[in-house]
C-alpha cells in the first residue's frame, strides 16, 4: 500500500515544470481580477456627458489650472473608490437607481427639448432678449420722434428761409446761395477751421472725417466738427471704461494662462510639481509687474532705489577714479613704467589665491 501511495503521490521533475506554467498562466489570465479594477459604466453619466452645455463646461474646467490641478489629484482617489470592493457589492442597487434617472432624464427631454441643444451662447442671448427688445423700442421711438421733427418742424422752417433768401438775392444783394451774414464771415472762419480740425484729428485720431462740401457756411462746418469732436471723446471713455471695469478679469485671465504655461513644463501635476509651477509663476509675473512700474518711473531714477555699497568699495571706486583721471596726462618714456605697474599687480593677484589641497 505504501508504494502505491508513492507512486501517485510524488510526481518527476518533468510533471513539475508542465504544471508550473499551467498555474503562471491562470493567474496572469484571470477575468476576475481585470474586471475588479474596472470602473462601472452608468447610462446616466454618459447621457448627462453628451449635452453641450456639459461638454462646455469640462472644456472650461479643462483651461482652469487649478481645476486641472484638482483633477489631477482626485481622479486617482476617485477611481479607487469607484472600484473598491463595497462600491463593487452594492453595484446591483446602483444599476436600478440608474436606469430610473435615465428614463427620468428621457422624459424630462420629452418636456424640454432644447436641454439637448442648449450652450452657453444660447444662453447669453436668451438672457438679452429683455435688453434687446427695450433697446429696439427706444431706438423705435427716437427714429419716429426725429423723422417728426423734420417732416413738420425743420423741413417747412428751412423752406421758408430758402425761399426768404432767394427773394433778397434776387431783389437786394446775391450771396450766391450763402447766408448774408455768417456767409461773409467764411474767410475768417475757415482758418480757424482748419486748425481745429487739425487738434481734433491730433488729439483723438480714432473718428470718421468731417468733408469740407456739403455745408451751407463755415459756422455750420464749426459746429459739425464739435460735434464730431464730441462723438470721438465719447468712443474713447467708452472704450478706456470698458477696459477698466474688465482689467480684472483680463489680468485673472492672464494669471491662470502663465499657470497653465508652467504646468505643462512639469511631468505631472502632482502637489509638489504643481507647487514649483505656482513658484515660477509667481515670480515671472512679479517680474512682469517689476518692468511695468519701471516703464512709468524708472527705479534707478529715484534715490531709494539706488543699490548702495560698502565704504572700502566706494573708497576703492573713488580712489580709481581719481588715479585713472591723474594718470590720463602722464605719458611713459619707456616701455619700463607699464611693465614694472605689471609686475606689481602679478604678486597682488597671487596672494589672493587659495594653495591647493593635495588629495588623499
Amino acid at each position: 500500500m505504501s508504494i502505491f501511495r508513492k507512486k501517485h503521490t510524488q510526481q518527476t521533475g518533468e510533471e513539475q515544470a508542465a504544471a508550473q506554467p499551467q498555474e503562471d498562466v491562470q493567474g496572469t489570465d484571470d477575468p476576475q481580477s481585470q474586471s475588479d479594477n474596472q470602473l462601472v459604466s452608468y447610462k446616466t453619466v454618459d447621457h448627462i456627458n453628451g449635452y453641450p452645455l456639459v461638454q462646455q463646461t469640462i472644456e472650461i474646467l479643462d483651461g482652469i489650472a487649478v481645476a486641472r490641478i484638482v483633477k489631477a489629484n482626485t481622479v486617482p482617489t476617485a477611481t479607487a473608490i469607484l472600484t473598491s470592493k463595497p462600491v463593487k457589492f452594492v453595484e446591483p442597487v446602483t444599476k436600478v437607481v440608474d436606469t430610473v434617472a435615465n428614463s427620468g432624464l428621457i422624459l424630462t427631454e420629452m418636456v424640454i427639448p432644447s436641454l439637448k441643444s442648449k450652450t452657453y451662447q444660447r444662453l447669453g442671448e436668451e438672457a438679452m432678449i429683455p435688453y434687446n427688445l427695450a433697446s429696439k423700442a427706444m431706438n423705435k421711438t427716437v427714429d419716429t420722434t426725429v423723422s417728426l421733427a423734420e417732416s413738420y418742424i425743420y423741413s417747412p422752417t428751412h423752406n421758408q428761409i430758402l425761399k426768404f433768401r432767394q427773394y433778397y438775392n434776387e431783389k437786394v444783394y446775391d450771396t450766391h446761395g450763402k447766408p448774408l451774414i455768417r456767409g461773409s464771415l467764411d474767410p475768417l472762419v475757415s482758418p480757424c477751421n482748419k486748425w481745429y480740425e487739425s487738434l481734433i484729428n491730433k488729439s483723438f485720431p480714432e473718428g470718421k472725417e468731417v468733408p469740407t462740401n456739403g455745408f451751407s457756411n463755415e459756422l455750420d462746418r464749426s459746429f459739425a466738427l464739435t460735434f464730431n469732436a464730441i462723438q470721438r471723446i465719447g468712443s474713447i471713455l467708452n472704450r478706456k471704461s470698458k477696459e477698466t471695469v474688465l482689467a480684472p478679469c483680463n489680468y485673472a485671465k492672464h494669471v491662470n494662462d502663465v499657470l497653465n504655461v508652467n504646468l505643462d513644463k512639469q511631468d505631472d501635476l502632482s502637489l509638489p510639481k504643481s507647487w514649483v509651477a505656482t513658484k515660477d509663476s509667481l515670480q515671472e509675473l512679479n517680474n512682469e509687474t517689476i518692468g511695468y512700474l519701471k516703464s512709468f518711473a524708472p527705479l534707478g531714477a529715484i534715490p531709494t532705489f539706488k543699490k548702495k555699497g560698502s565704504a572700502s568699495q566706494n573708497a576703492a571706486v573713488d580712489s580709481t577714479a581719481t588715479h585713472g583721471v591723474s594718470e590720463e596726462g602722464l605719458e611713459p618714456q619707456n616701455g619700463s613704467g607699464a611693465d614694472q605697474q605689471t609686475d606689481q599687480h602679478i604678486p597682488t593677484l597671487e596672494i589672493h589665491h587659495a594653495d591647493s589641497i593635495e588629495a588623499n
